[in-house]
């Protein structure tokens, strides 16, 4: 999925910070307004993507969101906030203090994933492979198509055949580590949105990864419980990078 421009229109500091943050890892960063006067001025950067606060609707801001939406078929705009019922034809609304499970709820749905999702996982731990493509392959809305691969090597090879819309990736791997498997790919032009499985001794292996991109960390957890949140972030790599 392509980068995304995304616009952030609220005055509230907690919303801001929450969308900052949760969209700091993807490639879309959005832009953010504080104040309902500058919103016009977004006409020429033409966002694909709005999450503006209820209040602020008025009918030149509405007049605005429509043009937009004419502009571009896939628009998405999110209310936030309470009264935002019948201040126009949201795609979704989401209530203030926003917060992760609602925005997975509103917002994913909205967006037209591939079908299905391509996901290559990369561990030499037969428990963890096994458990990720269980778990993803039984999903239905989604619909996921799973790779494995046991090493580095093996990754790279699958990653040059399946062409996956994201990859989660274990560091220490024998034939080739999962750090030398991200710089490859970078190496050679392959930007794909990345989950790196990590553990508590990972600090020095974070920061070689950091110069070179920007994935996702998650702690390895190993359990069935553990794999809702690892889908989720696979959504959300999938639909804003």
């Amino acid at each position: 999925m392509p980068k995304r421009t995304i616009v952030v229109a609220t005055e509230n500091s907690k919303a801001v910070s929450f969308f900052s943050e949760y969209f700091r890892d993807t490639a879309s960063i959005p832009t953010v307004i504080r104040d309902r006067h500058d919103f016009a001025e977004l006409a020429a950067c033409r966002p694909e993507v709005v999450f503006i606060e209820s209040d602020w609707v008025n009918r030149e801001i509405a007049a605005q969101l429509k043009r937009f939406a004419g502009q571009d078929s896939s628009f998405k705009c999110f209310g936030l906030g309470t009264g935002a019922e019948g201040a126009y034809e949201w795609s979704g609304i989401l209530s203030f203090p926003i917060d992760q499970e609602e925005l997975i709820r509103v917002v994913f749905p909205a967006f037209t994933l591939p079908n299905p999702v391509k996901v290559l996982v990369v561990d030499d731990e037969p428990g963890i492979l096994k458990l990720v493509y269980d778990f993803f392959t039984l999903q239905k809305q989604p619909k996921f198509e799973v790779f494995k691969a046991a090493d580095g090597l093996e990754g790279f090879k699958q990653v040059k055949e399946h062409h996956p819309h994201c990859l989660i990736l274990d560091l220490k791997m024998p034939v080739r580590s999962g750090i030398r498997l991200y710089r490859d790919l970078i190496v050679s032009g392959l930007k794909i949105p990345t989950v790196i499985f990590i553990d508590t001794s990972a600090s020095d292996d974070i920061q070689q990864i950091r110069s070179l991109g920007n994935p996702v960390f998650l702690e390895k957890g190993g359990t069935q419980g553990s794999m809702p949140e690892v889908m989720a972030v696979v959504q959300k790599l999938v639909i804003f990078s």
